[in-house]
Parts: structure tokens; C-alpha cells; sequence
């Protein structure tokens, strides 16, 4: 349903809205909370608590003053205030106004970030009330993630507005949810929204797992069954004795893992189905060779193959790559994207559809109706999480029974993928190429950072180029979490690195501004570049041996080890930086691992056990699912009943039929769903 039918939500909230991924209302009750606010536990302060969030119960002994600070020329708040003995002081950023509701001589409850430097405690931007009986603050709280011009409060009225009337669907039969003990998936979405404490979390959470989990696996199930069609294109094995040249033209040798990888793709090539795989391996574990000799034995046997990227960097990437490793053995390479110019695009599709280019490199662009192709057998998609199923469809439809290999560099847990991917065939890549060395990584303190910039430097100096890493993009961090933004970051690097030419990416900005940002820094003069997290998947730069990743420990395992990823890709050592300011023991533990392992897998496992599924499976996907997984705990329990649920739902016509029908009235397209 349409945004604006919710109460309060005008044109100004719909477009607030869509800046976090909610077009409809299903993607408003799918806006999951981040976390939420425990008001039923009372803290007593000391000098060696923890920095967290914490509720306690305060008296002023002075009145608060308004201060200034000379650091960010803004005004703020401050009180001394003592809980239960232990005094502290207390801050507010942005609200002054909050110095005529305290008094001396009352209580409060108050909740709160807390700082600890070297026993002396802070909190930060409190709310506070009147403690007493009645006290508002009490129970659980959702907590939203938010854009500037919506607050937590709003959010949280648009959901509940939304579920009363939103149809919330489920692809479980009745039958099955009252055999597994589950609630219904609209009271799940109620509790998980509203619950009055941590079991209401659990329960709800472990219900919608179960739902998405089931969704994901059984359309895998159906996928792989209706696209495996009898085959039509055949290959001649004798060719593969061509290979050999290829290969040992390479300027590395293979690992054991990519020979593996390409024997066994070329004996699915020799059976009587069309080849319907997976291959999923770590950041620089050599995905990419290995299609590329698959596109050659496609060549060798007179057919066209096609790799399909998300981004135009990644295929620019791929088209340079196969050009340099296809020149001497007289294969035609053509590139297809948005940015190629009106006048190229008709020559290139000209071509394709005539058989005069062998192997097609590109973006979306490759899905226009007018993209025609004359003999296509094989068809390449690159990080496939990013595409819908549908888009990869309409590629796939563009030859007969074409092979389809998808690729993947997201590290799954195997307990994960045993579910999600247990239906479809995958080869995994183990190892990585013996040229690749181990990304040295290091845990920096507040005072070391300087002397961590000077070692930059030296890289620089030596024609290396280095990574920034933040998770903001604007000036709106707050000064007491400390959180960088791209913005202020890029502002005090051009300082700190003068002389060094510097630029900033975030993914807002516009496309063809971030392409050529990003090939200036691949093959220009940019040095450093300033980033969001928009580096994380596909950018392959070689000369870049340094990534530093800010405030390290508000991201989960899985993405610093993909942001990692981005350095290491050649010969050179290579290093990432990981800053933080937390004294949290639990969170300086789980920043350690990285710096113990390099194996995806692992980190994906230890990721998993802290965090839940939600790192590897979360993306918004044309509609379908909505980011679900980012904020749900899938644990062996939401796993082990998925299996049993599905395996019921498969070899049950009632209950496939059931799936079919409510699948198709939650999505609209009944194809529209994600790998």
C-alpha cells in the first residue's frame, strides 16, 4: 500500500522515508528496530563500568550550566550530578533548553550513553523524567534507524498505523504453524514492534526467521527445478585440451581450490541438464579466472557467454581484465553499460546480435529488450545478491537453456547456506592465489593514530594508495559517540595529508561522479580516497595497500573482513587499521579476530554466533525482503525448523500450492526474489 494513506505521512515524511528504503508498507513493517531502549533495570555507577548505555537514578548537586565549545563552535549543557554516591557529570549536545527542567533537590531517572576515561564518567544526551511510580521510563523501547527530518517517535507511529492494515501473508500453511508451535506472522510483526520484554523479542524474531528463511530456500528449491531445462548447446571435450594454452599463459598458476572449480564446471558442462551453480568464494580467492576460462571453452565451442556486474566499476574492472587475458588468442570482447555513449551502444548491440563479438562484459544495460544475442550458451553473474531474480532471468532468457554460474564473495556460514543454498549446486574456492599475501591487521588506540598516518605516508610515497573508511556521510555525527563522517574526515585528512591528492565517495552521490572518483583512484592521481562503505564489494584496486576503518567496532566481523578485502590484491604487504574508542572488552574481543584470521569462513562463523544471519543475507532486493535479515537473530533453532518446515512444504501439493499462492500475493511477481 502506498505510503501516503498512513496518518501523518504527507509528501515531505514519503520521501524521508524512501532515504531508508521504505517505499510501501510492507517495507514500513519490515523496518525492523535496530535495538531497543531496557527500562527495567536500574545500574549503580562505578569507576570501571563499562562504556554502554545505562539507566540510573540522579541527583544534581549543582545547577547546569550552558557551556561553549571552541572545538565544534556550538553550545551545550552540562550538570554534576551523583548516583547513589558516585559523582559525574553529564552533557547535552543541542539542548540547552533542558537546563530549566532540572532541579537541585529532585530525583530522576535518566538513560544515557556512558563514556569512561580512565575512571572518570560522563553520560551523554540523557533523556530524563521525574523518577517516581509512574515513571514513563519502564519496559522496552524500539529504537529505529533514522534519516535527518524523521525521529524515532514518528517512525514508530507510521509502523503501527501500517500493520492495521497492511495484509501480513504468510507462506506457511496454518496446518504447519500450529504443528511447529509457531504465532501467527501478524502477531509476530506486532510483538517484534511492540513487546513488552526480551522473550516478546525472541519469539517474534525466531517467527519471522523462520518465514524468511522458508522463503529464501523453498524458491531456491523451485528455481533450480524449473530452470534446468534439457540441454541444447554441446561441447565438444576435446576442446578442452585448448585450455591448457590459457592457462599457461597466466602470470600465476592455479590454486588447487580454482582447478577444482574449473574441472568440475567443465564436467557439468558434459552432463544432460544446464549448468545452474554457485560459486562462492573469500575476497581474492580467484573467482574471477575461473569464468573467465569457462567463457573461453565457451568460445573454443563457438558460443557467446556474458558476464553481468551491479556496478560499472566492477565491469570496467572485468573488461580490462579479459581484454589484457584474451589479446594474443583472438577473442572479441565487447562492454555494455549506462555510461557508453548512444552512437557505441548501437554498434556494440550490433555486434552481439550479428556473432561477431564472443564474450559480453556489462551492467543492467544488458537486460534492454533490444539487446540481442546470436548464439548465447553461458551466462556469468557477478555478485549475485544484488540482482533479483527476475533481472537475472531476463538475461537468461536471452539464449536457450543457457549454463548460468553465479558468483558470490559474501562468506556464508556453512549452518546458513546448508539451508538457504541446500537446493542449489555450489563450488566453492578455499584458498587463495599463492601471489596474495595476508592483510596485516592492527587494532589502534586514540594515541597511536598519528604515527599510524606517518607509516600511510611512506606508502603513499612508494606509489601505494590507501582506503578511509567511515559510516557516516554528512556533519550530523554527535561529538560524544565520536562517529567520523565522510564529510568532516575528508576535511581533516586534506590537512593531515597535504601535498597528497585526496577525494570522498559516499552513495549518494550521483553515478557518474562516483565513477570517475573511482577510476581516478585506480588508474589516476587520486592517492587516498574517503569513503562509505560503497567500497565494500567489487572495487579492485592493485596499488592500494592500506585501508584504516573508523570506529571499527559498530561493524560487524563479515563487513570489515569484505572491507579489508579491498587491499591485498597484489604482490605488495598490505594492511588495514582498525580505530576505535571503545573500552568495551566484548567488542575489543571480537575486533581481535580479525587480527588472528583471514579466513572468510571463520570470520562468517564467529560473526554468526555474536551477531545472528542478518550480515550476509541483508540487502534490499527490487521489493523482496526488505533488509529483514540485517535485523533479525537466526540461530540453530530458526534453522533447524526451517528445514523440517520446508522439507514438509516441498512434499506436500497442499501446502506448496499454499506457499505459491500467499508468495505471489506478499511480492506481486512470484519470481521476484533474491539469491
Amino acid at each position: 500500500m502506498d505510503l501516503t494513506r498512513i496518518k501523518g505521512i504527507g509528501e515531505k515524511k514519503n520521501l524521508l522515508l524512501n532515504n531508508l528504503d521504505i517505499y510501501d508498507t510492507l517495507d514500513l513493517i519490515n523496518h525492523f528496530p535496530k535495538n531497543y531502549t531496557d527500562f527495567s533495570k536500574y545500574t549503580i555507577l562505578n569507576s570501571r563500568i563499562e562504556e554502554d548505555f545505562y539507566l540510573i537514578k540522579v541527583n544534581l548537586f549543582k545547577e547546569p550550566e550552558v557551556m561553549f565549545s571552541s572545538a565544534s563552535k556550538s553550545r551545550y549543557l552540562k550538570a554534576e550530578c551523583v548516583n547513589e554516591g558516585f559523582v559525574f557529570s553529564t552533557i547535552w549536545f543541542n539542548n540547552t533548553y533542558a537546563q530549566k527542567k532540572l532541579k537541585i533537590n529532585e530525583t530522576y531517572a535518566f538513560y544515557g550513553r556512558i563514556q569512561n576515561k580512565y575512571g572518570k564518567i560522563t553520560m551523554f544526551n540523557p533523556v530524563f523524567e521525574i523518577y517516581n511510580q509512574t515513571t514513563l521510563l519502564k519496559g522496552l523501547k524500539p529504537n529505529y534507524a533514522l534519516t535527518e527530518g524523521l525521529t524515532n517517535r514518528e517512525v514508530y507511529e507510521f509502523i503501527i498505523e501500517a500493520l492495521k492494515t497492511e495484509d501480513v501473508n504468510s507462506v506457511i500453511h496454518n496446518e504447519l504453524e500450529k504443528k511447529y508451535g509457531l504465532i501467527s506472522l501478524k502477531e509476530a510483526y506486532f510483538l517484534i514492534h511492540n513487546p513488552k520484554n526480551f522473550i516478546d523479542v525472541n519469539i517474534a524474531n525466531l517467527r519471522i526467521a523462520i518465514e524468511e528463511i522458508l522463503n529464501l530456500s523453498v524458491s531456491f528449491y523451485l528455481i533450480k527445478n524449473e530452470s534446468q531445462g534439457k540441454r541444447i548447446n554441446f561441447y565438444d571435450k576435446a576442446k578442452t585440451n585448448e585450455l591448457s594454452n590459457l592457462i599457461n599463459s597466466l602470470p600465476f598458476k592455479l590454486t588447487e581450490s580454482q582447478n577444482k572449480a574449473v574441472n568440475s564446471l567443465l564436467e557439468r558442462l558434459d552432463e544432460k541438464n544446464s549448468v545452474n551453480v554457485l560459486l562462492n568464494g573469500d575476497v581474492g580467492s580467484g573467482k574471477t579466472i575461473v569464468v573467465f576460462i569457462l567463457m573461453y571453452y565457451a568460445y573454443l565451442n563457438g558460443y557467446q557467454s556474458v558476464i553481468m556486474a551491479p556496478t560499472e566499476v566492477l565491469a570496467k574492472q572485468h573488461y580490462e581484465n579479459a581484454k589484457i587475458l584474451f589479446e594474443k588468442f583472438g577473442v572479441n570482447i565487447a562492454y555494455l553499460s549506462g555510461s557508453v555513449s548512444l552512437k557505441n551502444k548501437e554498434t556494440v548491440k550490433r555486434e552481439i546480435q550479428s556473432g561477431n563479438v564472443n564474450m559480453i562484459i556489462g551492467t543492467h544495460a544488458l537486460l534492454q529488450d533490444d539487446v540481442r544475442f546470436k548464439n548465447l550458451s553461458l551466462v556469468i553473474t557477478d555478485e549475485q545478491h544484488r540482482f533479483g531474480v527476475n533481472m537475472r532471468n531476463s538475461l537468461n532468457q536471452k539464449g536457450a537453456n543457457v549454463d548460468v554460474v553465479v558468483m558470490s564473495a559474501t562468506p556464508i556460514p556453512r549452518t546458513l547456506s546448508l539451508v538457504v543454498f541446500g537446493d542449489m549446486d555450489a563450488i566453492y574456492l578455499t584458498d587463495k592465489p599463492k601471489n596474495r599475501k595476508k592483510v596485516d591487521t592492527f587494532i589502534i588506540p586514540k594515541n597511536k593514530i598519528n604515527s599510524m598516518y606517518e607509516f600511510i605516508k611512506e606508502q603513499l610515497n612508494n606509489q601505494n594508495k590507501a582506503y578511509f573508511v567511515c559510516s557516516k556521510i554528512g556533519d550530523e555525527e554527535s561529538e560524544e559517540e565520536n562517529i567520523k563522517s565522510v564529510k568532516k574526515l575528508y576535511d581533516e585528512l586534506k590537512i593531515k595529508f597535504n601535498g597528497y591528492n585526496a577525494a570522498f565517495l559516499h552513495g549518494k552521490m550521483k553515478k557518474d561522479e562516483k565513477q570517475k572518483i573511482m577510476n581516478d583512484f585506480a588508474y589516476g592521481d587520486i592517492n587516498l580516497i574517503v569513503s562509505t562503505t560503497v567500497i565494500e564489494v567489487g572495487i579492485d584496486v592493485k596499488q592500494a595497500t592500506v585501508i584504516v576503518i573508523y570506529n571499527a567496532d559498530r561493524f560487524g566481523l563479515t563487513s570489515l573482513h569484505q572491507l579489508r578485502g579491498r587491499v591485498g590484491r597484489n604482490d605488495l604487504n598490505s594492511y588495514c587499521f582498525l580505530l576505535t574508542d571503545t573500552l568495551n572488552e566484548k567488542s575489543i574481543n571480537r575486533l581481535k579476530i580479525l587480527t588472528k584470521t583471514f579466513d572468510g569462513e571463520k570470520i562468517a562463523e564467529e560473526d554468526f554466533k555474536i551477531r545472528g544471519g542478518g550480515e550476509f543475507l541483508g540487502t534490499r532486493q527490487s521489493g523482496f525482503i526488505n533488509g529483514v535479515f540485517k535485523k533479525l537473530k537466526i540461530d540453530g533453532k530458526a534453522l533447524d525448523l526451517s528445514k523440517k518446515i520446508k522439507d514438509e512444504t516441498i512434499n506436500n501439493c497442499e501446502y506448496i500450492n499454499y506457499f505459491l499462492l500467499n508468495r505471489k500475493k506478499k511480492y506481486n511477481e512470484i519470481n521476484d526474489i533474491v539469491l
